[in-house]
Formats: structure tokens, C-alpha cells, sequence
């Protein structure tokens, strides 16, 4: 029999033990950031790796004729993610007056990507603020005065065009005039309230590569973009409210600058910005001495992304598949986001010359061996980075296992034809097509650090 004192002391145990589980704040349901991770309800560490579905959807129809087979090609690359494009044209050509024919063309590809299993983020997509500029796409006609589009002239290259006056003043009243950012707040949470029933939908990204227009582009971000993102997002979270909020810096990021927005009001943040190597973007071979600048911007976005309390995904990356060293541009882009672990969305899912992943007549591009490459899908861990030894085939992963040591690991058939062979230490291994399961990955005998190491390979 145990004394009073015991039961005294045990209840006394058991309530401090209580206290502490409810000062815990619960984890939220769904998606959200945890330093610097995507993380679902159930905690598992989640990353996002896919193609943006398409450059063609930015002009009309604003939709591509990729039909269902074409989104389960992309899942069986071994991607699970789509970055969807749609523009504010397509979606209200007449102010005031939304085209539902369209929105159910966007619906339609919606369904496709859910039955190939792939999650999927709405981009309202933009260049060269909209379709009233020749060469842009992005906002309807209507949302600008008509002088402006008389008074342009075309550049080359097309993004010169942001430096013409008239283009910087229509880019000025998209986050400042209170008609135009109203309208484009309706518009997002029109799109939003036919979407939210599909549970593939995981998120918007607000607005493609916001530009500064006429604005100081170092102080853009803070007095002109944080106030458009709040105001929007505020529309698009009555509807949607689990939605991830996809939020890029200015298109300033792009040239290198820091970026200058600070941890939003809202939650559920992904940081998305774009990585694109400045030399290969002017089409220049790409020199492998350039890997460490690609490899230490992404280090730099990832601290971004932890600043804002958001997850690490880069919206856009790429490489026009002619480019020479575009295998070698591609490698570091991938080992850059494994070393940080952040998701990724490569530009684009397209037929024809330049970035596409397809050529004219719909078969992979040998680019497509650089970009579709195994990585770790869903892991109960922190810490989680990741490597492919192109020689070798070999696929190193490293995290901080917890709880069950849970590792899913996306493995592309293309690559593993045989299926995967394992290293982890003697956890369970599950294998099915196009992906292997771990169960009871645990750090290594000794391992004062509390890191496992974990290799998948193709079966001989």
C-alpha cells in the first residue's frame, strides 16, 4: 500500500503533467508553418514538389487542352504538386460580371489533378501588369485607363516594358486605388468560393512577381505590398479560410534584393519566391561556378521564409532546356532546396522550344532527367534535408526522427524501375509503385545529435 504522501506526490505529478499539456497550444488543422516547415494536422513534415500547370493558361482561352492523362503524367514524373495559373482577365473580362464558363474549365482541371493525386496552389498570374499591354497578361482591360495602353510601346526583351510609364501606372493602381484593389479582392474570393469544396486545393499565391511600378522598389514591399496582401487575403479567408496563403516578395527579389515584408497578420503562410540564376536568365551558359550562388540565395530565402513565419516554396524555377549546363543549372536549383528542405514548382508544364518540360508533340525533354527526381514526400522529423547523387543514384536523406519515424519517399519509376532498395538502420519498409514507406526510422546507435540518415537507390 502506498503511503499519503505517494498519492499526494503522484497527483501532484499528474496535474503538473496536465498543466503542461494544456498550456501546449494545439497544432492547427490543416496545412500550416512550423519553423520554417509545411506541416499538416497530423504533424508530418510535408513537401511540395511539382510543375506550373501552364504558361499557356496565360493567354486565351487562358486554359491548355491538357486533359486527365496529361495530369497523371506529371504524377507519375513523381511530382505532387501543381501550381495552377489563372489570370483576373479570364476570370472577369466585364467589370463586375464573372465568367463561371471559365471558372468551370478551371474546375474541371481541378478534378483532373485530384484524381492523379496531386495537390494544387492557384496562381492569379501576371506579366507586365495585364492584356492591355501587348505581351502581358494579368488584369482585364478594363482595370486601367484606356491612354495608358495607347501610350505604350513594346519592348524587347518583353520585361523592359515594366519601365515604361504607362505600364508603372496601371502596376501603381493595382495595390493602390481603392476600385482597382477592391475589384481584384472580389475577383479572388469569387475564384475561392467555387474551389473551396475541392480538397486538392491547398492555397492561393496571391499575385505573380508583384512589380513596384513608379513606387521606390526598396520600400514597395512594406508600404505598398503588405497592405494589398492583408486587404486580399482578409476577402479570400472569409470563403477559404484553411487555405495556405502562397505569398511572394516583390519581383525586386528577383535582382537579389532582401526582401522587406514583415510576418503577416495572417496564418498559414508559405513564402514563394522565384529562383532563376541571373546569367542563365540571359540565356549564357550556365558555369558551374555559379552552383554556390544559387546554392546561397536559397539559403537566404529560407531565412526569409523563417522571419515571416512561413514554409520555404519556390514558386517558380527553370531553365530553357537548350541552355547549355541547364542539366548542371537544374542539379544545384534541386540540391539547393535539399539542403533546405523547401518544396518547389518548376516553370513550366508546356509544349514547344524554351522552358517547357515537353517538346511540340508532348514527350519528355531530356531536362525532364534534371528535374524529376526522387525527394521525401510526407516524415515525421524536423530538420529535413535531402540529396540526389546524379552518378550514383542515390538518394541521401536527413532528418530528426520523432514519434513513429514515419518517411514516405516519393521514387519515380522512370528512376526506379525495379522499385527501391533501402538503407535505415532496420526500420519497416513498405514499397509500392512510384514511392517506398518507412516506419520506425530512428537516429543512428550513438548519434548524440539525434540525426538519422536514410538512403533509397534503385533496385539493380
Amino acid at each position: 500500500m502506498r503511503s499519503a504522501g505517494c498519492v499526494l506526490a503522484g497527483l501532484v505529478a499528474v496535474c503538473a503533467a496536465c498543466t503542461e499539456s494544456a498550456g501546449a497550444p494545439p497544432r492547427p488543422d490543416g496545412l500550416h508553418a512550423e519553423d520554417g516547415a509545411l506541416v499538416d494536422g497530423a504533424g508530418l513534415t510535408r513537401v511540395l514538389r511539382g510543375v506550373n500547370m501552364a504558361g499557356s493558361h496565360k493567354f486565351p482561352p487562358f486554359v491548355s487542352d491538357f486533359g486527365e492523362a496529361d495530369y497523371q503524367h506529371v504524377a507519375d514524373l513523381g511530382f505532387n504538386t501543381l501550381r495552377f495559373l489563372v489570370t483576373w482577365a479570364a476570370l472577369e473580362p466585364t467589370r463586375g460580371r464573372y465568367d463561371d464558363a471559365y471558372v468551370a474549365e478551371v474546375e474541371k482541371r481541378i478534378v483532373f489533378a485530384e484524381k492523379a493525386g496531386l495537390e494544387v496552389f492557384v496562381d492569379m498570374h501576371q506579366d507586365l501588369y495585364g492584356v492591355g499591354f501587348a505581351g502581358g497578361d494579368g488584369a482585364p482591360r478594363w482595370a486601367c485607363d484606356e491612354s495608358r495602353y495607347a501610350g505604350f510601346k513594346p519592348t524587347d526583351p518583353w520585361f523592359f516594358g515594366y519601365l515604361d510609364k504607362n505600364v508603372a501606372a496601371c502596376v501603381d493602381e493595382l495595390t493602390t486605388k481603392e476600385e482597382t484593389v477592391a475589384a481584384f479582392a472580389a475577383a479572388w474570393a469569387h475564384l475561392a468560393e467555387r474551389l473551396v469544396s475541392h480538397p486538392n486545393v491547398i492555397g492561393f499565391d496571391v499575385l505573380n512577381e508583384p512589380h513596384w511600378g513608379s513606387f521606390n522598389l526598396l520600400a514597395f514591399e512594406a508600404e505598398r505590398l503588405q497592405p494589398f496582401y492583408e486587404r486580399v487575403v482578409a476577402a479570400v479567408r472569409k470563403v477559404a479560410p484553411k487555405w495556405l496563403v502562397f505569398m511572394e516578395p516583390g519581383a525586386s527579389r528577383n535582382l537579389g534584393t532582401a526582401t522587406r515584408l514583415v510576418k503577416p497578420s495572417f496564418d498559414r503562410v508559405v513564402y514563394a519566391p522565384h529562383s532563376y540564376d541571373r546569367d542563365a536568365e540571359q540565356n549564357k551558359p550556365f558555369d558551374l561556378a555559379r552552383r554556390q550562388a544559387v546554392l546561397d540565395n536559397m539559403r537566404a530565402l529560407a531565412q526569409e521564409a523563417k522571419d515571416l513565419g512561413a514554409a520555404l516554396v519556390v514558386g517558380e524555377y527553370g531553365t530553357p532546356s537548350s541552355l547549355a549546363g541547364a542539366a548542371d543549372y537544374m542539379a544545384a536549383e534541386y540540391d539547393a532546396m535539399g539542403e533546405v528542405g523547401a518544396g518547389g514548382t518548376y516553370w513550366a508544364w508546356d509544349r514547344g522550344p524554351g522552358y517547357s518540360l515537353l517538346d511540340e508533340q508532348g514527350r519528355d525533354k531530356p531536362i525532364v532527367e534534371s528535374v524529376a527526381l526522387p525527394f521525401p514526400d510526407r516524415v515525421e522529423g524536423a530538420g529535413l534535408r535531402w540529396r540526389w547523387d546524379r552518378g550514383a543514384k542515390v538518394l541521401s536523406i536527413e532528418l530528426t526522427p520523432r514519434g513513429d519515424g514515419r518517411l514516405d519517399v516519393i521514387t519515380p519509376a522512370r528512376l526506379f524501375p525495379r522499385g527501391a532498395a533501402v538503407d535505415c538502420g532496420g526500420c519497416a519498409v513498405t514499397a509500392g509503385r512510384g514511392r517506398v514507406s518507412l516506419r520506425g526510422v530512428r537516429a543512428g546507435a550513438g548519434d548524440a545529435s539525434g540525426r538519422a540518415t536514410v538512403t533509397v537507390r534503385p533496385t539493380p
